[in-house]
């Protein structure tokens, strides 16, 4: 939150890569205090999504296009986000 706001920026969306019990989620929290769009995995069961997004998926923002590509293992909800077509956001 610091340094969003030592930024000036505003958060629209908190996607997540996956929901799994080595880490804790904080879209919830980042939701109350901006507002954002929760957006999660299809199959992460989970409370704190606005939307569910699923492979192939393509979320735009402005000009930034951001593609959701399913990738199981870690777990079975599991995406990477290709942005633009030249950069790929995995966790």
């Amino acid at each position: 939150m610091a340094l969003i706001e030592e930024l000036g920026l505003k958060l629209d969306y908190c996607l997540e890569t996956h929901l799994h019990a080595d880490h804790i989620n904080a879209t919830s929290e980042l939701r109350k205090n901006t507002g954002c769009h929760g957006v999660l995995p299809e199959n992460s069961d989970a409370v704190c999504a606005d939307r569910y997004i699923k492979n192939g998926n393509i979320l735009s923002i402005g000009e930034i296009k951001i593609k959701a590509i399913a990738t199981p293992g870690h777990t079975d909800s599991h995406m990477a986000y290709l942005i633009n077509e030249t950069h790929l956001g995995i966790a």
